[in-house]
């Protein structure tokens, strides 16, 4: 797995330390587990390159950043 902060980090929104790591592209058994276990969420198979994706959401509000 590449590069994955599973610390969470500050919410720009809601100011709680409930923010994790987005990961793009198709998920491992490992991204899969630490989905479930709320240190990271899993943003899809592809990823849009005409935009900016987020890559981090808080668990808390929702918020993307």
């Amino acid at each position: 797995m590449e590069n994955v902060n599973t610390e969470k980090c500050l919410c720009p929104e809601c100011k709680e330390k409930e923010g994790v790591d987005i990961v793009y592209g198709y998920p491992t058994d490992e991204t899969f587990k630490l989905a479930h276990e709320g240190k990271l969420v899993l943003g899809g198979c592809v990823r849009n390159i005409d935009i900016r994706n987020p890559e981090y959401r808080c668990k808390k509000c929702g918020h993307q950043w």
